[in-house]
């Protein structure tokens, strides 16, 4: 198991990992400030953490609007 105290101190970490990005979402009632919407990308040896908080759209398949709103 592995305590990860706040995400954005990793960032600009030296990481032996190919080029990739994910998005997660963290909820942690016991560190608010480590609760949202992150983006992990790997590029040229070091791991980026951009925090986008908790304000994004949602995302998933496309819906049409509905009609009448």
């Amino acid at each position: 198991m592995l305590r990860v105290v706040s995400l954005e101190a990793l960032d600009r970490l030296p990481v032996a990992a190919e080029e990739v990005e994910i998005g997660l979402a963290v909820e942690d009632p016991l560190a608010p400030w480590n609760e949202g919407k992150f983006t992990l990308r790997v590029e040229y040896g070091r791991l980026g953490v951009l925090h986008h908080g908790h304000d994004l759209l949602p995302i998933g398949p496309w819906m049409p609007p509905e009609q009448g709103h």
